[in-house]
């Protein structure tokens, strides 16, 4: 009987144990929070009003004269010219100066940048100077690098660092119209689309290319997981795709007849013609899909496409992402 009871109050007291954690669990769950948007489609969000950087883009005010410098590092320096407050640290490649509505245009990019999480390194190409109401001094100086998605800034004499959304729609909109600016096509994004793969080495010094007309991409396995069996490698590709990738319907992830994730999607009519006479061209060879300026898929083109389907074989992982970016492209 004694045995009994001591399993009847220990189970009682395992159910009131539960129960409470229970309810301690229902009192303290945080507040319900919008859900992250995985993807490299517009993975930036808004800065916080009241902060700096919300103040020098949302808040900027009308500009009349924008500098836009691309520019290098002096990392070769002695400390006699660190010493020297009239050394620069930056070496300036390019200029151009922008003025009235031309510069007031270029702002109104700068002013939709947002804010990401950015990578720990730090090799600025650009700076950005804006001036307001004819003003002599400066109002608004940035740093910018595109490759860890990190900038510096100076606005009203207040110094700052913030990470940006560099291959979302903002950031990729502002590094196109710098590199407009500066006549350097070979800085401007590489728009989604499929790439005839002109070379492919496993080391980037070995690639002979036009660096106007062509540009190098890496390539991993990281999206397709045993897809193609060649390593890592360095691309050249031509600056604008062979053909454009712009969504009839939203892509979706199918099933082949061993149960492979496809990514799959439609052309819209234009485009599907031009996929044909690509395809018709270049049997044999292989192309590269390039999303968000990354390369992401490489397959071979097997046979001539009528219909504007294409379809890539991925992992579920990179078909969701994929789909994600290629139907929120903007």
């Amino acid at each position: 009987m004694n045995r009994e009871l001591c399993l009847l109050l220990g189970l009682l007291f395992v159910l009131c144990w539960s129960t409470d954690i229970t309810f301690a669990q229902k009192k303290t769950s945080p507040e319900k929070t919008k859900k992250p948007v995985y993807g490299f489609v517009d993975v930036g969000f808004e800065p916080k009003a009241g902060d700096l950087f919300h103040t020098c883009t949302r808040l900027l005010p009308t500009i009349d004269r924008v500098v836009v410098q691309e520019i290098r590092e002096n990392y070769q320096t002695t400390k006699e010219q660190l010493a020297d407050p009239q050394f620069q640290h930056f070496t300036i490649l390019a200029e151009a100066e922008l003025r009235d509505a031309e510069a007031e245009g270029f702002a109104k990019l700068w002013r939709k940048l947002k804010i990401a999480n950015g990578m720990g390194c730090w090799t600025p190409a650009f700076r950005l100077t804006f001036w307001s109401s004819g003003q002599t001094v400066p109002l608004l100086k940035a740093d910018l690098c595109f490759h860890c998605w990190n900038l510096t800034y100076s606005f009203e004499g207040k110094g700052e660092g913030a990470s940006f959304d560099a291959q979302g729609p903002t950031g990729r909109k502002l590094l196109e119209a710098i590199a407009n600016r500066l006549k350097k096509p070979e800085y401007s994004p590489l728009p989604n689309g499929l790439y005839l793969i002109q070379q492919r080495e496993s080391e980037r010094e070995n690639l002979k290319f036009d660096k106007i007309e062509q540009r190098v991409i890496h390539f991993s396995t990281y999206y397709t997981e045993g897809v193609d069996p060649e390593p890592a490698q360095f691309l050249v590709v031509n600056r604008l795709p062979n053909v454009a990738v712009r969504l009839k319907v939203p892509p979706k992830t199918e099933r082949d007849k061993n149960g492979k994730p496809l990514l799959t999607f439609l052309l819209p009519d234009d485009q599907s013609e031009a996929l044909t006479n690509f395809t018709k061209s270049n049997l044999g060879r292989k192309l590269v899909l390039v999303v968000d300026e990354q390369a992401t898929i490489i397959q071979p083109i097997q046979k001539v496409i009528t219909n504007g389907k294409i379809q890539f074989r991925c992992t579920d992982f990179a078909c969701a992402r994929l789909a994600f970016s290629l139907e929120h492209d903007k």
